[in-house]
Formats: structure tokens, sequence, C-alpha cells
């Protein structure tokens, strides 16, 4: 598509349901496990060097206009689209009766050029949000990031916590945690993982790299309340970064979330944990 808009001197623009129907329509789609948040999703459409990302939000109104509304209205009139490239399974409008036949239709009487974007399969499997979701079930991050295109992540201001990772010798960058976050966060076991840590300069533009090990969960050792935390001590970082931007990628599974009988014994994990990574690491260089 971006080569197509290139020749032809044409922007090139993605467009996106916001919420999503199959959220929208869930009356408790705010708690929807969602792989990309909007913020990563833009993140990564932008990385392809896309002109425009068009927002169109899903409302009432809007899940009542048909299809071929939708098509006069929005594409042909409001965007006066040159092509439009679909998935292969893309079905649109009111009770979802748009589909690539009625595109094909309208394409057949000059409105516009039509590609159908047909599955793609990476070592048999089809790349979907479901094939995904499965493979994050299962702990699969190396295949989910094949599937992706890019590691699972989530961004994010660093807050500052209750320091006890301080007292205890291994400090953590606490994530600032909202809805946004918990959508895609739920999708994970509480646990402990292996990741890598894009700490941003206060530009975005550039980024420093850091190995860390996280935690996610309600932190059972310590409180009492059943409150989400994404918790990562870096390796290597020794500044406090409160207030600054990051990504954080999932890289690897290590253990469930557990409560230990005391902090003494959480520390004793904790240094495990990341003895574990560590040697992981070691590994993974030697192999490759």
């Amino acid at each position: 598509m971006v080569s197509y808009a290139q020749v032809q001197k044409v922007p090139s623009m993605v467009i996106i349901f916001e919420p999503s129907p199959n959220d929208f329509f869930n009356s408790n789609f705010q708690k929807e496990k969602r792989i990309s948040p909007f913020r990563e999703k833009c993140f990564y459409i932008a990385q392809e060097k896309i002109d425009y990302v068009l927002i169109l939000s899903f409302n009432q109104d809007f899940s009542r206009l048909s299809a071929t509304d939708f098509i006069e209205q929005i594409l042909i009139e409001g965007l006066r689209i040159r092509k439009l490239w679909i998935g292969d399974d893309f079905r649109f409008g009111f009770q979802r009766k748009g589909d690539y036949e009625l595109l094909q239709s309208y394409a057949e009487k000059g409105a516009f050029l039509l590609s159908n974007i047909e599955s793609y399969f990476i070592n048999q499997v089809r790349v979907s949000s479901s094939a995904i979701r499965k493979k994050i079930a299962n702990k699969q991050f190396q295949q989910v990031e094949e599937l992706l295109g890019h590691p699972l992540s989530i961004s994010g201001y660093i807050v500052k916590g209750k320091q006890l990772g301080h007292t205890i010798g291994y400090p953590t960058a606490n994530l600032g945690m909202t809805e946004r976050h918990q959508a895609t966060l739920l999708l994970l076991d509480y646990g402990v993982y292996w990741v890598r840590v894009k700490l941003y300069d206060s530009r975005r533009e550039n980024y420093q790299v850091y190995v860390g090990v996280a935690n996610f969960g309600v932190k059972p050792t310590i409180d009492n309340q059943l409150i989400h935390s994404f918790e990562t001590h870096c390796l290597d970082l020794n500044e406090a970064i409160y207030s600054r931007f990051v990504r954080i990628e999932i890289v690897k599974f290590i253990r469930a979330e557990k409560k230990f009988s005391s902090l003494g014994k959480l520390t004793e994990q904790i240094e495990k944990d990341v003895s574990e990574v560590k040697n992981q690491i070691s590994s993974s260089k030697k192999e490759s």
C-alpha cells in the first residue's frame, strides 16, 4: 500500500475502529483483553511509514450505518479513496452485511480499485488475533513475536511506588497502570517475566535498552489488596527514572507469582530470578 501510494503520489491511510466492534458490543468492553491497545497499535503502524491513521469512533449511531452507506458516505464521498486493501475475512456495516463481494461490485463500477489480502501463514499457523492470544496463553512469546512482527509490548510512564525494592536491594520501575495497560496485561498470567526495557528520552526519539526482570500481579507477599501492578527491576540501571516514558517488551515467562513467608524469602527468590534471566541470556548468546 505504501509503495502504491508513493507511485501514485497519494497519501496512505489505515482505518481503525475505536473501540473495536467486538469490544463495543461487549457491555464490559473496557475490561476486554487486547493484544495492542490504541497507543501501541498506532506506534507500530507508524513504523511502516503510513501517512495517516483514520480513527472512526464506533458508537451506537455508527453501528447502525449500513454497509452501502459506509462505502458511499465514508470511502467514496468522504475519503475519495483510490485503492482499498481489506482482509479476506473482513465484515462491516449494520449486521455485518458488508464483505469483499459488496466492495467488488463498487470496484467493478470504477469507484475504486480493490485488493483482497489473503490469509497469511507463518510455519503453517494463520496469523490472526486468536492464534496470537493462544500463543500468549501458552507463554510462547518467541512465536508471539513471529506472528505479530514485533514483541508483545506495553508502554507508559514510570511512577513512584512504595520504594520497597530499594530496601531489599532490587529497586523496581513501576509502570503507571491504566485500563489501557490492563487490557493487554490481563492476557498474561500473574508471574515473573524476562523483559526488554526501552527507556526513551524526553522527545521519545531515542532510547536505551535494558534487560529487566518484571513482576506482573498483585504482590501477595506485600499487599493484601488485589491491585494489579507491573514492576520491573532493570539490570545495570542505577538511576531513578520516574516520569520517564518506557516501552516494555515481553521476552519470556520465568515463573508464576507466589506468596512468600517473609521479605527475606522474597529477596532470595528475586535473586534467583535475576540469576535465571542472566543464565538464559548467556545461553542465548552461545546458541547464536
